[in-house]
Order: C-alpha cells, then sequence, then structure tokens
C-alpha cells in the first residue's frame, strides 16, 4: 500500500527536478535520476533517444534560466503510484527558450525514489 509519505517523496524528487532544471545544478539533478535512466521525446520537432546526459551539457553551456532572468513556470500535473512503480507529470514554461510537457517513470530503489525515465515534448 502506497503512503502519504511516498507521494510526498516522489514530490520531493520531481521539486529537485524543477529546483535543479532552474538553478543548472546538474549534481542536483543526477541525484534525481537514477545512474542508468532514459531520456528520450521530441526537441524542435526531432526525436532524442539517449540518457539525460545532454540535458545536463546543455544545461552547464548556457546561462541558467534563474540567472537569465527567465520567467521559468513549473508545476506537476499528476503522481500516481502502483507500488514500487510511479509515474508523474510536469509541465513547464521558458526553460532554456522552451515549452515542456515531462512524463517521467520513477521506481522505489530501496527506500528512494528515482527517476528511471523522462519522456517529453517540447513547444505544445
Amino acid at each position: 500500500m502506497n503512503t502519504v509519505k511516498d507521494y510526498a517523496s516522489i514530490r520531493t524528487v520531481i521539486e529537485d527536478y524543477i529546483r535543479g532544471s532552474f538553478t543548472a545544478d546538474t549534481a542536483l539533478l543526477k541525484r534525481c535520476f537514477h545512474p542508468d535512466a532514459l531520456m528520450s521525446g521530441f526537441y524542435c520537432g526531432d526525436l532524442d533517444i539517449g540518457s539525460p546526459q545532454p540535458f545536463y551539457d546543455q544545461l552547464e553551456s548556457e546561462p541558467s534560466a534563474e540567472r537569465s532572468g527567465e520567467a521559468y513556470q513549473a508545476e506537476i500535473s499528476f503522481i500516481h503510484i502502483a507500488g514500487r512503480v510511479a509515474s508523474a507529470g510536469l509541465v513547464e514554461a521558458n526553460l532554456l527558450g522552451a515549452d515542456y510537457v515531462n512524463h517521467f517513470q520513477l521506481l522505489k530503489i530501496e527506500d528512494d525514489w528515482r527517476i528511471i525515465s523522462k519522456v517529453y515534448v517540447d513547444a505544445f
């Protein structure tokens, strides 16, 4: 049975993802993702399938949304838990010049929830 603590823990992971994206804190982002996580989706209409590393690299190569003064906004749209598996949705506006819809899949590994995959689309 899933508990209020599970929902709170997943919300914390997604909020850390939001904070890491806004501030370009890739060390924080790497703690959100499992080391073998996948990150796939559509960016500027092109299919991108792989790891989160290109996302980390992009964040590190440009001024963060926080430093550049972008009007970044993010809203968790859903959290659904089924045992040790969960899904979460996140809608973002003004991250690195684009808007995104993200779907995360998380696993509870030992006692920690970690993002195992992210599927996204920009400019919805």
